[in-house]
C-alpha cells in the first residue's frame, strides 16, 4: 500500500500543469487521507524531489498550506542509442526532459561497443555534463537489433551488427551496472524511438503512435495506449517483411528488398547516402515519389489494423529526401482516403536517446518509492 500511494502521489504531482500543489490539494485530489499524505511528501522532500516554495494564499482565518515544486533533476537517467552509425549520450530527467545531449560517428563491433566504447564515452559525457554520479538511477540502452529486455537476448538475427538469434548480453550488461552502480537496460532501438517522439509530443497513456525509419533498413516502432507493443517474439513493427505483389505466386517483394538504399542505388543510379546536391535534384524528386508510393501502402495497412493516428518518419532516408516525400505522401493519403492521418518527422534529434533514458526512467520510479525499504 505504501508504494501504491506514493506512486500515487507522485504521478499526481508530476501530471499537474505547474508542477506546484499543497498535501492538501493532494488529499483532496487523490482521496489519500492527509496525515498519510504527509507522511509521504515527507519522503520526497528527503530525496530533494519536492521543496517547499512558500505558503498558499487562502480566504479565511487558518494556518495557510505549504506550498510543495516538484524538482525534476532530483533524479536523471542516461540514454544511450547506438545505430551502427552514430552513438547518442543524452541525460534526460524526471520530467523525460532532455538535460544533456552528445553525437559522435563511431565504427566498431557490438563487443567493442560494450566493452570499450560506451563505458569509456559515457563517464566522460558524465564528467564533461557535471553529472553527480548519485543522482543516475538508471541507464538505457538502444540497439538495432529485436531484443528481449528482460532477458537480455536478440529474438531474431541482427546482420546490421553482426548477431544471430539468441544472443546473450547479460554478462555485458551486468558488467555496466556493475561499473556505474546503477540498472542498465536493453532495448531495441525504434521502439526506444518511438518512445521518444511520444515523449516529446507529451501524450499520454490514451494516445497511440507509430514510429516508421527509412535508413540502411526499414522497421517501426508501435506504442499503443503509451505502451511499447513488443509482441510475442518481441518482433512487433518488423514492416521490412511487408509484401508488395503476388506473394503466393513468388512474385512479389517484401518493402525492405524495395526501399533499401542498395536498391535505390541499383533501380535509379542515386547514392541516398551522399549529400543532397542541386544537379541531382530531379532524380531525388523521383526517389521521394517512389518510396512515398509504397510508404502510403503500408500506413494504410497499418492504420486499417491498428487505428493510429500519429505517424513519425525517421531515419537517414527521411531526413535525405525531405519535405519532397512528405508531400507525396500525404497526396497519396488523400487521394485513398487517409488525409486524415497526422504524418509528421521526427521532432527530436535525439529520439532514440531520449526513448531509451525515458523507458529506464520509468523501470527505476520503483527504486525511488522504495529507496527507503533497504534502510
Amino acid at each position: 500500500m505504501k508504494r501504491i500511494n506514493r506512486n500515487t502521489i507522485f504521478q499526481y504531482i508530476r501530471s499537474r500543469e505547474h508542477q506546484v500543489v499543497s498535501c492538501v490539494q493532494i488529499s483532496r485530489d487523490t482521496k489519500i487521507s492527509l496525515p498519510t499524505v504527509l507522511k509521504h511528501v515527507d519522503y520526497f522532500e528527503k530525496l530533494n524531489i519536492l521543496k517547499g516554495i512558500g505558503t498558499q494564499e487562502v480566504s479565511g482565518a487558518g494556518r495557510k498550506p505549504t506550498l510543495l515544486e516538484f524538482v525534476p533533476e532530483a533524479f536523471c537517467t542516461l540514454g544511450v542509442a547506438f545505430d551502427g552509425k552514430y552513438l547518442e549520450c543524452v541525460c534526460v530527467n524526471l520530467n523525460y526532459e532532455v538535460l544533456y545531449s552528445r553525437r559522435a560517428a563511431l565504427t566498431c563491433t557490438i563487443h567493442q561497443l560494450l566493452a570499450q566504447e560506451i563505458p569509456v564515452r559515457l563517464e566522460e559525457f558524465i564528467a564533461d555534463c557535471g553529472i553527480a554520479p548519485d543522482a543516475i538511477i538508471s541507464i538505457g540502452l538502444a540497439l538495432p537489433a529485436a531484443v528481449d529486455p528482460n532477458r537480455y537476448q536478440t529474438t531474431t538475427p541482427s546482420p546490421l551488427i553482426g548477431l544471430g538469434a539468441n544472443h546473450d548480453f547479460k554478462e555485458q550488461f551486468d558488467g555496466l551496472t556493475a561499473r556505474f552502480g546503477c540498472p542498465v537496460l536493453i532495448e531495441n532501438d525504434v521502439n526506444a524511438a518511438a518512445i521518444g517522439e511520444f515523449k516529446e509530443r507529451l501524450l499520454t497513456s490514451r494516445d497511440d503512435l507509430v514510429y516508421i525509419t527509412l535508413g540502411t533498413g526499414i522497421g517501426s516502432g508501435i506504442v499503443l495506449n503509451g505502451k511499447i507493443r513488443r509482441g510475442k517474439n518481441f518482433a512487433a513493427g518488423e514492416i521490412a517483411n511487408f509484401i508488395f505483389g503476388d506473394a503466393l505466386h513468388h512474385e512479389g517483394a517484401t518493402a525492405e528488398a524495395l526501399l533499401t538504399p542498395g536498391r535505390i542505388l541499383s533501380q535509379f543510379h542515386y547514392n541516398i547516402y551522399e549529400p543532397p546536391c542541386p544537379e541531382g535534384e530531379v532524380l531525388r524528386i523521383r526517389v521521394a515519389d517512389y518510396i512515398a508510393r509504397h510508404l502510403a501502402g503500408i500506413i494504410m495497412n497499418m492504420e486499417s489494423v491498428l487505428n493510429v493516428n500519429y505517424f513519425v518518419l525517421g531515419g537517414f532516408v527521411t531526413e535525405h529526401l525531405g519535405d519532397s516525400l512528405l508531400e507525396f505522401l500525404h497526396q497519396y493519403l488523400s487521394t485513398s482516403g487517409f488525409g486524415h492521418l497526422d504524418i509528421t518527422p521526427v521532432s527530436s534529434l535525439f529520439a532514440t536517446s531520449k526513448g531509451a533514458g525515458s523507458l529506464a526512467s520509468d523501470k527505476a520510479l520503483d527504486y525511488i518509492l522504495t529507496r527507503d525499504d533497504a534502510e
